[in-house]
């Protein structure tokens, strides 16, 4: 075939340090495919930077590459992907259609796709180009729901719901008197405290079934109790859809919307929080150890061997602030002659370690505003601009179409240099997000902090905004590292029926902490 002039398309969406990276990689990658390939010539890279590619109208690198193919002056065009090289069926169709006439063909190198040689190109291309539209249904599928939700509108029939008719007419739920007195009966039963298994025992003896005609079992039974449309309000946007098209449970992804007295109730409010009591109790009872709420569950480690501790209950001790204890899981698991630091500490004397560690620290007046300098920062910002800055000339140079042969030279030394500092800069910019994430946590612990003249209580919250991990060196010795970067010894003397007391505390280094 002889040589032939090639041609490279790059594109990327955003203006962003990642994507620069990208692009720069993009560039160098063909440059030195044409440059060292004998069968091609170097014709240059067509670069689109920061522009969608939805449209050819605004890609001006694009309607110059399809120009000069035109004139003669490419023989084919290379590009990484096919959704690089366009996200619009139709404009991708055509400049494809374009070059396959004019005899160019485009090599999509992700997807090892020749347009001149492969016969399925096309449907390939479509399948590319479908979950694009696919997207894009969802996101407008999305959004009608939203508007719908926040006009307080039901966007389904509700048809499976039990107690209640859906009038197509008035587009709203109608009660069912049949189904409506299987729903109180289900509430009054829950109440009294009658068990799920026996209140669905109870209905289906009765020849009582589901809105689907199934019998009733103890999940159906938990389900209606939680259901609050029976108090006659809704909660909207329950379930929302994701980019994939799957159904997802709303844990607050997206917003959720409440609409009071949007139909007639079959039960009043009052019952049904009753109901969500003593399902709350009957939760509760099971085990209060592993349900009862513990912010320092995860964040306990044994500093002899490095495992997490296990939170742990005795029930032989009287004292309820005794009762419960962490101790590494390596003794839990293998017994006490596996790990040096084998005895268990009281959550009551990790929960006082803490409030006497956050008193230490305001009674040494801890500087907030300096606790960490931004200056290595700013100067390592000031070095990251003047990299994107040759990278921004260069790729100028190259659109301008004013790269000979000795600026070549010039510009592959200066992209294999650039090249070289990425992981030098990748580096830097860590570094910098982490003074930065620093810096605003010790805003917050400031915030904390200006809360309490002393703290004598031990908060929930407070606990979980400032600490980051507690480590447990010994049955007298207690680390508390705080997420402002700076970590607290505190020694206790330990009792064993009784509330161990706090010996000493100590403020450590800030390098120690971030450790």
């Amino acid at each position: 075939m002889g040589t032939l002039r090639a041609g490279a398309y790059c594109r990327v969406s955003t203006l962003s340090d990642k994507q620069d990276v990208s692009l720069l990689s993009q560039v160098k990658y063909y440059n030195d495919l044409f440059d060292n390939d004998p069968g091609l010539i170097n014709a240059g890279v067509y670069i689109d930077q920061g522009i969608s590619g939805r449209t050819i109208t605004k890609r001006r690198e694009f309607q110059r590459m399809l120009r000069d193919c035109r004139e003669g002056k490419l023989d084919v065009v290379y590009c990484k992907s096919i959704t690089r090289f366009g996200r619009n069926t139709l404009d991708t169709l055509q400049s494809i259609e374009l070059l396959r006439k004019l005899g160019i063909p485009v090599i999509f190198e992700v997807e090892n796709i020749n347009t001149l040689t492969d016969k399925d190109f096309n449907t390939i291309l479509m399948s590319y180009m479908a979950q694009d539209e696919v997207d894009k249904d969802i996101d407008n599928s999305n959004l009608r729901v939203k508007h719908a939700f926040e006009k307080g509108q039901l966007c389904n029939r509700l048809n499976s719901l039990l107690g209640y008719d859906w009038d197509i007419n008035e587009k709203k739920l109608k009660i069912n008197p049949e189904g409506a007195k299987v729903i109180r009966q289900i509430f009054d039963l829950y109440v009294k405290g009658v068990d799920t298994k026996e209140i669905a025992r109870i209905l289906n003896n009765s020849g009582y079934r589901t809105v689907r005609g199934m019998e009733f079992d103890s999940s159906s039974i938990i389900r209606i109790i939680h259901q609050e449309k029976y108090t006659g309000n809704l909660i909207l946007a329950k379930y929302y859809t994701d980019k994939y098209g799957m159904k997802r449970v709303n844990h607050g992804e997206q917003a959720k919307y409440y609409v009071e007295n949007s139909h007639e109730g079959i039960i009043s409010q009052e019952i049904f929080d009753k109901a969500q009591e003593v399902c709350k109790s009957k939760r509760l009872c099971f085990d209060t150890t592993i349900k009862e709420y513990d912010p320092m569950r995860q964040i306990v480690f044994c500093g002899v061997c490095g495992k997490t501790c296990e939170r742990l209950q005795c029930n032989k001790i009287k004292n309820p602030k005794t009762r419960v204890s962490y101790r590494c899981l390596t003794v839990v698991k293998n017994g006490p002659k596996a790990c040096a630091n084998h005895q268990a500490v009281k959550v009551g004397t990790l929960k006082e370690g803490f409030i006497a560690s956050f008193n230490k620290i305001k009674e040494t007046g801890f500087n907030f505003n300096k606790a960490f300098s931004t200056a290595e920062a700013d100067m390592i910002s000031k070095e990251i601009d003047g990299l994107l800055q040759q990278e921004r000339i260069y790729i100028q140079m190259n659109i301008n179409g004013l790269m000979t042969d000795k600026l070549k030279k010039e510009y592959k030394k200066l992209v294999d240099r650039i090249m070289e500092l990425q992981k030098e800069k990748k580096q830097i910019v860590n570094r910098s997000l982490m003074v930065n994430e620093l810096t605003e946590k010790a805003q917050i612990a400031k915030n904390i902090f200006d809360k309490y003249e002393k703290m004598t209580t031990f908060e929930d919250s407070d606990f979980s905004a400032l600490i980051r991990r507690i480590v447990i060196h010994s049955r007298t010795e207690i680390e508390y590292f705080y997420k402002m970067g700076i970590s607290v010894t505190v020694k206790v003397v330990p009792y064993l029926s009784m509330d161990d007391d706090i010996a000493e505390v100590i403020i450590n280094d800030a390098d120690k902490a971030n450790n």
